[in-house]
């Protein structure tokens, strides 16, 4: 505990005016962001309540009007509904108003025969290209693809609370934004890579407590620092949302079980960024593990897939490395973030149906973790300002990156050029000029 300390202490007075300006910064870009977000929800929410009323009344008389007629008329009505209740509602949205819509969408719903609460089967009916679009385009298919919107947008998200519907905005408080993974980012740099532009990491290696102590009290340091940030920025967001015409309708609902999720998301992405930066020598190294470490075995694809056209050239569909991928896309999201830990950004939703994903991602964060603490304790110093500390990876990662390059400059020149016969050469080029240029790039000492 006692070195802990005296390393936090020496940590903190060497970066505090950039970890201070950054999250400074973060939190200031916050205030913007909810704003934006509660704006949006003048659609997801208010639009969305408007649209009922509106349907209810046109549904009634819904023989009076052509498909197209009762198209335009509705789009019509509900865009002055929406200015209405806007103005309406300006110093705040009762606090039941949510229960008395909850009835008017349901008794619509028995109406039109909408299923309450299949929002993902209906998704997939509604987005799969191989489904008969045309009920759509009816009347009935119009109104059942808003209560669809409706069910979507504020039913699913409804809880009851003191008596009252209320919004469940748990995870728009606690979602991690783009915002505090650039505070991540830049916290590994400081506390990795960056070292090694100064002497600071020579410094480092005559603290009288081992490299092992070292690691974990920068990582616990880090850690304490992304979670009072993330909680803060949470708290920002909440207060704001509490100023905003909705602060009746809304309210935390599973907070322990959601946000929590949402934290291990956030801490699985500081663990790795921190461990993948004790192997890098230099903030360029730490870019390109950073790429090698998220990109996972779809990075590993891409190479094997250009390197197969450039042999082969025009694949077919029916080709091996086609029919891996397909599989590999249709493996449950857990595996897949355990393949490509990248997958875990492609969406700031989580919920329970994917919590198995959240949880593989962490594991994976805490073998990242593992691994940091062994290259810690085996990196060579007199690699510090090389872009790899150690030379088995970095070997490894050359590889990977000369390969990769000559790809991209091969596709690139395939997509415009069309023609194969032009390709292989401009292929060969490229593999050439990167590996010199990757030779002496992994070769040069950035730094004191």
């Amino acid at each position: 505990m006692r070195e802990f300390k005296q390393l936090s202490s020496i940590l903190w007075k060497r970066n505090r005016i950039w970890i201070i300006m950054i999250i400074a910064l973060f939190l200031l870009g916050q205030s913007f962001t909810v704003n934006n977000e509660i704006t949006g929800y003048n659609y997801w929410i208010t639009e969305r309540l408007a649209s009922l009323d509106v349907l209810s009344e046109m549904w009634d008389s819904k023989e009076s009007y052509t498909s197209g007629d009762f198209y335009n008329t509705y789009y019509n009505k509900l865009q002055i509904q929406t200015r209405e209740y806007t103005k309406k509602y300006k110093d705040g949205i009762p606090e039941d108003a949510l229960s008395t819509f909850d009835h008017k969408f349901k008794a619509l719903s028995d109406e039109v025969g909408y299923e309450i609460g299949k929002i993902e089967e209906y998704q997939n009916m509604r987005y799969n290209p191989k489904t008969d679009k045309n009920n759509l385009n009816t009347i009935d298919g119009l109104v059942i693809d808003e209560l669809y919107q409706y069910d979507r947008n504020v039913n699913d998200k409804l809880f009851r609370a003191d008596g009252f519907h209320k919004l469940n905005i748990t995870k728009s408080i606690f979602n991690p934004g783009f915002g505090i993974f650039m505070v991540m980012l830049i916290l590994g740099f400081l506390l990795t890579s960056l070292e090694h532009l100064t002497p600071y990491y020579e410094f480092t290696r005559m603290f009288p407590w081992s490299n092992t102590k070292t690691y974990f009290s920068k990582i616990t340091l880090g850690g304490i620092i992304v979670l009072v940030t993330h909680l803060v920025s949470a708290g920002i967001r909440y207060g704001q949302w509490k100023n905003s015409i909705y602060k009746n309708i809304i309210g935390l609902n599973q907070i322990w079980s959601e946000g929590l999720i949402l934290i291990l998301v956030v801490l699985g992405i500081y663990f790795m960024f921190m461990s993948i930066g004790t192997v890098s020598g230099n903030i360029l190294g730490n870019f390109g593990m950073l790429i090698i470490g998220f990109g996972g075995i779809q990075l590993i694809n891409y190479n094997i897939l250009g390197l197969s056209y450039v042999v082969l050239g025009d694949l077919s569909n029916d080709y091996w490395l086609y029919k891996f991928t397909n599989w590999i896309n249709e493996l449950p999201e857990y595996i897949q973030v355990i393949l490509t830990p990248i997958t875990i950004m492609d969406s700031y939703s989580y919920n329970p149906t994917n919590n198995m994903k959240v949880f593989a991602f962490f594991a994976v964060s805490l073998v990242f973790l593992a691994l940091g603490w062994f290259w810690t304790n085996h990196n060579k110093s007199e690699r510090s300002g090389m872009l790899i500390m150690r030379r088995d990876v970095s070997l490894y990662a050359q590889a990977l990156a000369v390969i990769t390059t000559a790809n991209s400059i091969f596709m690139l020149f395939r997509n415009t050029v069309g023609s194969r016969v032009i390709s292989i050469p401009i292929f060969i080029i490229g593999f050439v000029l990167s590996y010199l240029f990757y030779k002496k790039l992994f070769n040069v000492r950035i730094g004191i």
